[in-house]
């Protein structure tokens, strides 16, 4: 759990909760306030409270997303069940290098883009992180 920032543990809490569900949750804050940090401890209690949950984190921007998957990717349990979506413009030398070895984004040996079903990202993965805009096409 996260060290003494009560507003961080009552997020999780509610997000493992599942008290607003179906609707998302959103966090939001300015920089360095711990948001990935409430949003990994998050997806880390649903993901081994739920084991049939499918969890959608969407950042603001790639970097974000990275960061988001990145944090997750460490944690043994999330390296076979995470999924980074990008966008058809991101260029492959843009992904971050342990994100590329992870092998968990939608590029192809040669560097190339594509698009998996909704259908085959469901039935692989329990967790997908992309950018908001990435998520609405």
């Amino acid at each position: 759990m996260l060290r003494e920032n009560e507003e961080q543990n009552r997020a999780v809490r509610h997000i493992v909760a599942g008290t607003s569900r179906p609707a998302p949750y959103l966090i939001f804050g300015p920089p360095g306030t711990g948001k990935t940090m409430t949003t990994v401890e998050a997806i880390k209690q649903v993901h081994t409270l739920n084991r049939e949950s499918v969890i959608l984190a969407c950042a603001p921007s790639n970097s974000a997303a990275d960061l988001l998957a990145q944090r997750l990717i460490k944690q043994p349990q999330f390296k076979s069940s995470l999924f980074r979506m990008n966008a058809v413009s991101r260029r492959w030398d843009m992904l971050p290098q342990d994100l590329k070895e992870a092998e968990c984004s939608n590029y192809d040996t040669s560097g190339e883009v594509y698009f998996p079903s909704k259908e085959e990202i469901m039935k692989k993965y329990r967790i997908v992180v992309t950018t908001l805009v990435t998520a609405g096409r």
